[in-house]
């Protein structure tokens, strides 16, 4: 008798698990067109690395403009990837600007990726920062530079962007936010 309680006990709490459902979280992806074209980042490679530590969110990549939503999750962040070719910096603003106007967006991290140094990704940031603070109301965060050929697993710039959105802050990682690391 005792078994069969515990049995429909469990079926209970299974049941009423699966009609209400936890509202799905997602970290939006951009991959600017070089980055995409050369295959430097992987929206992949960080949803393993995310598993791995346990991670909260899914990672949607919508740099395809005909990306599949897959319902409605919660967005917790949007992420642009982009290199230090000029096609990028203009995809990266054009991204930056409709998502500012068509969904209000007020904050985005920016990762830079496939360049010589962290100074050299900080200089491409800075371009895109000042041109973004001019014409558009949106903030910023500086996430980090990866180098070329640098594995995305053992990478410091996505550990701290997702313990970023693991801990549900939305300060700077590291006072990255600023272009002169303030």
């Amino acid at each position: 008798m005792a078994d069969q309680a515990e049995t429909l006990r469990s079926m209970m709490k299974f049941f009423t698990a699966k009609r209400a459902p936890k509202s799905e979280r997602a970290i939006t992806v951009f991959l600017a067109p070089e980055v995409r074209r050369k295959r430097l980042f992987s929206p992949r490679e960080l949803s393993l690395l995310n598993r791995k530590r346990h991670g909260i969110c899914r990672i949607r990549d919508e740099s395809e403009p005909l990306a599949d939503s897959g319902g409605s999750p919660e967005i917790l962040g949007r992420l642009t990837v982009l290199s230090g070719d000029e096609v990028d910096l203009l995809a990266s603003y054009q991204r930056v600007k409709n998502e500012c106007r068509d969904r209000g967006v007020k904050k985005m991290d920016i990762l830079i990726c496939g360049v010589e140094s962290e100074s050299e990704g900080r200089r491409i940031f800075v371009q895109l920062f000042e041109t973004c603070r001019r014409f558009l109301d949106i903030d910023l965060i500086y996430i980090g530079a990866l180098s070329k050929g640098e594995k995305i697993r053992e990478s410091i710039a996505i550990s701290k962007f997702l313990l970023h959105y693991q801990s549900r802050t939305r300060e700077c990682p590291n006072g990255a936010g600023s272009p002169d690391g303030r």
